[in-house]
């Protein structure tokens, strides 16, 4: 009995070690042997170069593709090539290593420099990023309850050839997201957010460069991620990834020396402003004539040490839409989208904006009929009231004689002095103001007088 139990132990001591050893020996996301996935990996792919260096854990790219990926053991730029496009699939695979679901489509990148980025033209567009397609996936084919699993990607060279990249990221029982590497041990992109030149300088203008040395700035706050509270400027580094860091920076605020010229302000449009008619402190940077003819410049001294400058005017000019020349709805091709466009332009433009010869025909009208009656009486008023409300060198004026001696009564210029108004102008605009509303008066009558309480009879004999 008692070498049957130590003969029951001894067996059960090398299960649980031998199991230990096991389990200790293989990766924890490592797809089983002679799976598709596996062999995908080990054997048809396995010339491709792991791309997990560059992108993240959500197939967003970080950059350095044209450094990284080789093909026939050279680099492999696309941004080289004339087609900026590469073949792209995306598969997920189940714990077994066997497929369930996939998306193969072209990928479309924008260079610059030696590097590029990916293009997206929208959910309905012709091309996704590689991360827009793992989300589309995600959402639409895999259950959010659904874990263990793994995601695929692969990258041709161009639109055609051998896989030239790979990328491998799996799913774990929480969901939780590891980039694996060519052992399929974990790979992490962690990048700790940390804070560029700028943190603790000085500035008159709100910094938007060297903000981050590492990370991205927070965009959620302030002009463009950097907050001004009067004496500092806040902004926050982000880090990206998996257990990585962010970081608070900060600068003060100083007192621009820039400083705009005597024109700066005041009414002038005149000849282009220089010397110290532009800056008293700075270079003149920008100058620019407004269709006003008043003008506006950027006094510089450095690339945060600046102040805008302008000039007024009291005549302002006052920018009107062109009028369509036609009043006909031109629609053609209206399958391309421009003509498209083009079309629901020329029809808004036909509701809401006359065109150029019904403007035309109005104004010739108007023309006509200043001048009839009652319209002609209240021009020649108006003509005539303006003349002497605009011309300051008609004075009014009333005197009275006595004793052969001209006493003034009344004297505009005298009174304007003292009221320091022009109360001719004032005069003769509220006398213009009680004929346009004797006027409308006259209009009303006439037409109550002909429509109100007024039956037409008919006698037939």
């Amino acid at each position: 009995m008692k070498n049957k139990i130590i003969i029951s132990l001894i067996l059960s001591l090398i299960i649980v070690f031998t199991g230990t050893s096991d389990f200790a020996s293989a990766s924890g996301f490592e797809p089983p042997i002679n799976s598709e996935l596996r062999n995908y990996w080990d054997i048809t792919h396995s010339s491709a170069t792991n791309v997990n260096a560059i992108f993240d854990d959500h197939f967003n790219y970080l950059g350095g593709w044209a450094n990284n990926v080789y093909y026939n053991g050279n680099l492999y730029n696309p941004c080289l090539s004339s087609d900026k496009r590469i073949r792209f699939a995306l598969k997920i695979y189940d714990s077994s290593g066997t497929h369930i679901v996939g998306v193969s489509a072209t990928v479309k990148v924008s260079c610059v420099d030696e590097d590029f980025y990916f293009l997206s033209e929208g959910p309905s567009g012709s091309y996704k990023t590689p991360a827009e397609y793992l989300n589309q996936i995600l959402e639409y084919n895999i259950d959010s309850s659904y874990s263990n699993f793994y995601a695929y990607g692969y990258f041709n060279y161009g639109l055609f050839g051998n896989i030239t990249a790979r990328y491998l990221l799996y799913f774990d029982s929480s969901r939780n997201r590891h980039l694996l590497n060519d052992d399929y041990s974990e790979y992490s992109t962690a990048v700790n957010g940390t804070c560029g030149s700028a943190n603790g300088g000085s500035f008159p203008q709100t910094p938007s460069t060297n903000l981050c040395a590492t990370g991205t700035l927070f965009t959620g706050a302030g002009i463009y991620g950097v907050i001004d509270n009067g004496t500092s400027y806040l902004w926050t580094c982000m880090g990206s990834g998996e257990n990585s860091t962010s970081e608070n920076c900060s600068a003060s605020v100083s007192v621009a020396s820039a400083q705009c010229g005597y024109i700066a302000n005041t009414e002038y449009t005149g000849i282009e402003p220089t010397g110290y008619n532009a800056c008293i402190n700075g270079s003149v940077k920008d100058m620019q004539q407004e269709l006003d003819d008043t003008w506006s410049w950027t006094c510089e001294v450095s690339e945060y040490d600046f102040v805008s400058c302008s000039s007024y005017s009291d005549n302002p000019f006052f920018l009107l839409p062109s009028l369509p020349t036609s009043g006909d709805i031109s629609c053609s091709d209206i399958l391309d989208p421009q003509g498209f466009g083009e079309c629901i332009a020329s029809v808004l433009s036909w509701l809401f904006l006359p065109h150029t010869e019904s403007m035309e025909n109005f104004f010739a009208l108007k023309s006509l009929l200043v001048n009839k009656i009652p319209f002609g009486y209240v021009k020649a008023w108006q003509n005539q009231i303006s003349s002497l409300a605009y011309a300051p060198e008609k004075n009014l004026t009333f005197n009275m004689t006595y004793n052969d001696q001209e006493i003034p009564i009344v004297d505009t210029n005298s009174l304007s002095e003292l009221a320091g108004v022009d109360l001719t102008a004032l005069y003769f605009g509220f006398i213009r103001a009680c004929l346009w509303i004797m006027f409308g008066v006259w209009v009303f009558n006439l037409g109550r007088s002909i429509f109100a309480h007024k039956q037409l009879t008919l006698d037939f004999k």
